[in-house]
C-alpha cells in the first residue's frame, strides 16, 4: 500500500518467484509424505501468511512472508494435480482436462471478480476477504480421502 510500481513489480517478481520454488517441491513432498496432509498444511499456512502480510505490508519483515506466501500459495496446483490423476478412471486425459478448465476458468473469473471487489470497497479490504475466505478450504481437504503414498501403491 503507497509504494512504487517498482516496488510492487519487484514484490510480485518474488512472490511469482518463490511460487515456482513452490510448485516445484510440492509435489516432491505429497509423494512423501501424501496428498491430504500437504494439501492441510498449505491450507492451513496459506490464511496465516496472508493476515501476515496484512499486518506486515511494508519493511524488512515484508521480503520472507512474501518468499513464504509465494511458495505455499502456489504449492497446492501440483498436489491438486496429482489427486486428480490419482483418481481410478479410465480416462485420465479427459479427467485431467476437467480439472485443468476448471481451474482456468475458476482463475480467470475470480481475478475479474478480485479486480472488481478492489474497485469497490479497496484492495485492502478485498485482500482480507481473500484472507478470511481461504480458511474455508481446510474442512474441504479434511473431506479428502486419505490415499496410500506412491511407494505403498506399487
Amino acid at each position: 500500500k503507497g509504494e512504487s510500481f517498482f516496488f510492487a513489480g519487484i514484490s510480485l517478481s518474488i512472490l511469482q518467484f518463490s511460487g515456482a520454488a513452490g510448485t516445484f517441491l510440492a509435489g516432491s513432498i505429497s509423494d512423501k509424505i501424501g496428498r491430504k496432509p500437504t494439501l492441510l498444511t498449505i491450507s492451513i499456512l496459506n490464511p496465516i501468511l496472508m493476515w501476515l502480510f496484512i499486518v506486515f505490508n511494508s519493511g524488512i519483515l515484508m521480503l520472507p512472508i512474501l518468499l513464504m506466501m509465494g511458495f505455499i500459495l502456489f504449492a497446492s496446483g501440483p498436489v491438486l494435480l496429482a489427486l486428480v490423476q490419482d483418481t481410478n478412471s479410465e480416462h485420465p486425459a479427459f479427467v485431467n482436462g476437467i480439472y485443468m478448465t476448471i481451474n482456468f476458468v475458476m482463475g480467470s473469473l475470480l481475478v475479474l471478480l478480485i479486480g472488481i471487489l478492489g474497485d469497490s470497497i479497496g484492495l485492502q479490504t478485498t485482500y482480507k476477504i481473500c484472507a478470511t475466505l481461504s480458511v474455508g478450504t481446510i474442512p474441504f481437504v479434511l473431506l479428502l480421502p486419505s490415499h496410500k503414498s506412491s511407494k505403498e501403491r506399487i
